[in-house]
């Protein structure tokens, strides 16, 4: 009922665990709902069965009769064999008769519909179903035909569901083992278990070529704790075999130095590039440091290959020579100053798929924590419920710089947080966005020595964001509004001017206009808001002088290529621009009966109109009811496919947008 189910068969996914800790599961029963609710369908009525089992609302049903059907899933239909038992019980099919109705009625054909529509409004009044009744409760499963599951198969899911959840409950370390080991190839899937390990409180060890074993394994720390060893078979480029080898010739007795390991394993079958992996992920850390073991890792090479080519030949070293040899070894291990944590880091994730000893972020993350911030992987999840605006922190891995169509640069950043690998985003900051956040950048950067100040957006910056959730382009990702790296100030990732906030919409105050949004919004008395009377005409009425809104293409519903081989940002329009008079847009915000989302809804929509600058107007028409109020703004625009794409994913369709001649 938490949602702590990382790990748990069928339920770990964020849609799953959102939905686990709406319905606080009672019994085995519910789980096998819930199961069979969470698919495209049936999807829309989890609400409904959680409000239903917990008493918010009241379960009612079509006829008594289905009370004894339904009443474990709270007169709702979930599973075929209930659509089978209705038909069945209430209408007379026999059990093979009932099943071929259920699938007739699933593959939607017009002929078995109709025929097994007459069927229950002949039988019902022979049966105590008035024929009115009898045509609803067809309706019922003519809906939930085509989603019903079949409750044996949910069952059996079900049973292995309450096994692991029992096992992760109560064997805790074990059960995290067996799955870090059974998916160690998998490292998105090793990342998250590390990561709810540490929920759990429960140590993570780095590889250790003197304790880790192939897998990951149990092991008993100083303080009697019990923690997970990291496996040496989950380490990029090193071979298992070699590695199995290794685990072989170390047996129960670690090893006492560097000589003793380049005697006892045969770096030969090692390889150098298994090695250098070992070396760079800390696994050889007991015998020197990181820098040391890599100037020196051709003479340890070289040392363990002659002591293992002696033994191979039966040359017996005389006790000088060997010890000669040894100094060698020690000597090539000459004090060099350690590498950078940041750069011992990158090792870990390039190597292991993951921060493990730390993360860059991690210095912030107490902080970030007490900050109302979203997880990156749940926005990921197509499953969860979409935000509008979105608060995120985390380390930038990736950093694109692009040049739009009239010059100006903006930019396209991977984000990373610190809950698991992931939680990777990318981050669009279109020209405003960018030149902002730039501004930013050297605002701090003027406060701060020479020596310790960031780089422009640059790879590995910790940052502060706030945007807007879209996904018109496919994967989801952030349009940024403000970036920051106040992360001790939590309104740095709100909307620039606190007043969007509490102000109220134009529609709740008299008429007037709504509140200045950021430093770019001119106030309510530098705006052209014309009568209802006089609205846009583009909009409302167009006339002849007004060009008919431009009808996407059925072929070409593919989004625009933005980027071509140099990095150019193009639209498709983009060599027109300049040659063809400005044009206006009109915009209509459908309002509903919650102020504060239409709120971020206007302002999204103005920050995706400014974000393509140009020289088009545009006219923001506030909906609510019959009454429509246009606000004009003295910012332009650029209209083209991409912004249009945009308008589209924010408002809800094209006949929300209208795109005439300039009137101005």
């Amino acid at each position: 009922g938490r949602g702590e189910t990382v790990g748990v068969f069928q339920v770990e996914s964020g849609g799953m665990k959102q939905m686990l800790r709406q319905m606080r599961p009672r019994v085995f029963e519910n789980i096998i709902a819930a199961i069979s609710l969470f698919r495209p369908g049936p999807m829309e009525f989890i609400k409904q069965y959680c409000d239903r089992m917990h008493g918010a609302e009241e379960i009612e049903y079509l006829h008594p009769r289905l009370e004894p059907i339904l009443r474990e899933t709270y007169g709702i239909i979930v599973y075929q064999e209930q659509i089978m038992q209705i038909a069945g019980e209430l209408f007379g099919y026999e059990l093979g008769e009932a099943d071929l109705m259920r699938r007739a009625v699933s593959k939607k054909k017009p002929e078995d519909l109709n025929k097994h529509r007459a069927i229950f409004m002949q039988r019902g009044p022979a049966n105590g179903i008035p024929e009115e009744t009898a045509e609803d409760i067809f309706d019922l499963i003519d809906f939930f035909a085509n989603y019903g599951f079949n409750k044996p198969h949910a069952a059996d899911y079900a049973v292995i569901t309450v096994q692991t959840a029992y096992l992760k409950c109560h064997y805790p370390e074990e059960y995290m083992t067996a799955l870090l080991s059974v998916q160690r190839d998998d490292l998105t899937k090793v990342a998250t278990f590390l990561e709810e390990c540490r929920r759990l409180n429960i140590p993570i060890l780095p590889p250790d070529v003197n304790y880790s074993q192939l897998d990951f394994d149990i092991e008993t720390m100083s303080d009697d704790r019990r923690g997970i060893r990291f496996g040496l078979a989950a380490i990029k480029n090193a071979g298992a075999r070699a590695l199995q080898d290794l685990v072989e010739d170390r047996g129960e007795a670690p090893f006492d130095s560097l000589v003793d390991f380049c005697q006892r394993v045969d770096l030969r079958k090692l390889g150098r590039r298994t090695l250098e992996s070992l070396v760079k992920v800390g696994a050889l850390d007991g015998f020197a440091t990181r820098a040391s073991l890599m100037a020196a890792l051709d003479g340890i090479i070289s040392h363990s290959s002659n002591h293992h080519r002696d033994q191979e030949i039966g040359q017996i070293a005389m006790f000088d020579s060997a010890a000669a040899s040894d100094g060698d070894l020690l000597n090539a291990l000459k004090p060099i100053e350690e590498y950078s944590p940041r750069e011992l880091l990158k090792w870990e994730k390039e190597l292991l798929g993951l921060y493990l000893t730390g993360r860059p972020v991690d210095r912030h993350r107490q902080l970030f924590e007490k900050q109302n911030l979203q997880i990156i992987s749940d926005l990921k999840n197509p499953a969860s419920v979409k935000p509008d605006d979105v608060r995120v922190a985390g380390e930038i891995t990736a950093v694109r710089k692009l040049t739009t169509g009239r010059g100006d640069m903006m930019a396209v950043l991977s984000l990373e947080d610190w809950h698991d690998s992931a939680g990777i985003i990318e981050v669009v900051l279109f020209p405003r966005a960018y030149t902002k956040a730039v501004d930013n950048f050297s605002r701090v950067n003027a406060s701060l020595p020479e020596g310790a100040r960031r780089l422009d957006l640059a790879e590995g910056e910790i940052v502060l964001i706030y945007g807007n959730y879209d996904e018109s382009r496919g994967e989801p990702q952030i349009i940024a509004e403000s970036v920051s790296t106040d992360f001790n100030n939590a309104a740095a990732a709100e909307p620039p001017t606190a007043q969007v906030e509490t102000a109220p919409m134009a529609w709740d105050s008299k008429g007037e206009p709504p509140p200045p949004m950021d430093d770019d919004w001119r106030g309510p008395a530098d705006l052209d808001i014309p009568p209802p009377a006089a609205q846009d005409a583009a909009f409302s009425d167009p006339s002849a002088d007004a060009k008919a809104p431009e009808q996407p293409n059925e072929a070409d519903e593919s989004e625009p290529q933005w980027v071509n081989g140099d990095g150019h940002l193009t639209m498709p329009d983009e060599a027109t621009l300049d040659e063809r008079p400005p044009r206006s847009i009109a915009v209509v915000l459908d309002t509903s009966d919650d102020p504060e989302k239409d709120e971020r809804k206007l302002r999204r929509i103005h920050n995706t109109l400014i974000g393509y600058p140009g020289s088009d107007t545009f006219t923001i028409v506030i909906r609510r009811d019959d009454t429509d109020i246009p606000l004009a703004f003295p910012d332009t625009t650029q209209i083209c496919d991409a912004l249009l794409s945009e308008l589209r994913g924010i408002v809800g369709g094209e006949q929300y947008i209208k795109v005439g001649a300039a009137d101005r």
